[in-house]
């Protein structure tokens, strides 16, 4: 029997912050919407989370995880670190974001002060209200208000968007720019940890030990293919299971105490030669067209089939998750073409730490005369050309599988 895929949405601002909906509403959304789990990160407050909040979402059968997002930066650039499973109760955690937040308003008046200066008002007051202002509040609260509409005009020519105003006006080397000051994302961490926050994902994942190193696999694999730049927190990419502790170096002692750290190391490796060889996996990151579901519609299989492509018609990989304990003997799946399709990755491989139950064989995709998944609603369109692929998906387990491409 399949598990049930879970709608999730880990990473919310409400009104508490930057957002637009308050908690409440949140929750009333993410039921809308169908999403079981949610976590309200906002920046630098978890003013949201009253056991009002708490007890609204319970009976809307949402899943509330608690979070933070803290402000930090670095002599480079600003970073925004997430913390998951704090205890918002803290009074160590309360009192730092406080701090931080009082800073932001210290701010909120130096960068007020400079705006005047411009000819431009601000309602300080209403924006001293807000727990945490950041700089879209004040450019918002500038645009918004017809008093400065002329000063506006005479120094844009139109009334500029947020965003606009942010990167002329406000951004550093601009005229009403002030340094923040900010934590690091060193004492964000400690921060988090001391609240409670947890960062081994190893830990995170369910199972006997074996299972949970599968499972890590299973979401490395799934993480690389999905579009998005790919980002790991240090030690994950040996499968770490203490949380990181700025007073401790990493435990690399478990790549030569326990084989299954090595190969861990040794997959994440091969991931990132995967992204470096094969452009399907960036070329089109923020393009329709390099990417396509090709199966998504079966929450009964936990199972999950997408197609990645690149700068040529020939630069086609598949990806094909498996998120069950069970493998999947006879995987019949949507194909993007006909042809020969090689597998070049599957996180079942013994190197790996798995069984080594893998598809050593190409596998022909083939046409059909209907979708094997079809999409909810779809419907079979005469003429239209559909094709197939059948393979052994292993549990818990990627499998990513390279299109072949011969010219006819």
């Amino acid at each position: 029997m399949g598990v049930f895929m879970k709608k999730i949405d880990l990473h919310i601002h409400t009104n508490k912050s930057d957002g637009l909906l308050s908690p409440k509403e949140i929750i009333d959304e993410a039921k809308r919407k169908q999403v079981q789990t949610i976590a309200i990160a906002d920046h630098d407050t978890v003013e949201a989370y009253t056991d009002e909040v708490y007890n609204y979402a319970k009976h809307n059968g949402i899943e509330l995880i608690t979070a933070v997002e803290i402000s930090t930066k670095t002599k480079k650039c600003g970073i925004h670190v997430l913390g998951y499973n704090i205890d918002t109760s803290s009074k160590y955690l309360n009192e730092s974001l406080k701090k931080i937040r009082n800073a932001r308003h210290d701010y909120l008046h130096n960068v007020a002060n400079k705006l005047n200066e411009m000819n431009y008002i601000l309602n300080i007051n209403k924006l001293d209200m807000i727990e945490a202002v950041t700089k879209a509040h004040i450019a918002m609260d500038i645009i918004s208000n017809k008093t400065n509409e002329k000063q506006l005009l005479k120094q844009f020519g139109h009334i500029p968007s947020k965003g606009k105003f942010i990167e002329t006006i406000m951004n550093e080397n601009c005229p009403a720019y002030v340094k923040k000051e900010t934590v690091t994302p060193k004492e964000a961490a400690e921060i988090i940890r001391k609240a409670g926050g947890k960062c081994s994902l190893l830990n995170k994942m369910s199972g006997l030990e074996g299972d949970k190193f599968a499972s890590l696999r299973a979401a490395f694999g799934f993480m690389y293919g999905h579009p998005g730049k790919k980002l790991l927190f240090m030690g994950q990419e040996f499968a770490q299971k203490r949380e990181w502790a700025e007073f401790r170096s990493l435990d690399w002692f478990l790549l030569e105490e326990d084989d299954r750290h090595k190969k861990m190391q040794d997959y994440v490796r091969e991931l990132n030669h995967l992204y470096q060889k094969y452009d399907a996996l960036y070329y089109h990151d923020f393009n329709v067209m390099g990417f396509e579901w090709m199966d998504c519609w079966r929450p009964e299989l936990s199972t999950v089939a997408f197609v990645r492509r690149g700068s040529s018609v020939k630069d086609q990989l598949m990806f094909i998750a498996n998120f069950t304990p069970m493998a999947l003997e006879d995987y019949q799946v949507n194909a993007p073409c006909a042809g020969p399709f090689t597998e070049i990755l599957n996180s079942d491989e013994e190197r790996f730490g798995g069984e080594g139950r893998v598809n050593k064989k190409p596998i022909q995709a083939k046409p059909c005369k209907a979708p094997v998944v079809p999409r909810p609603g779809e419907k079979i369109q005469p003429g239209k050309k559909y094709y197939e692929l059948e393979l052994y998906v292993p549990p818990l387990s990627v499998v990513v599988l390279r299109y072949d491409y011969k010219a006819e």
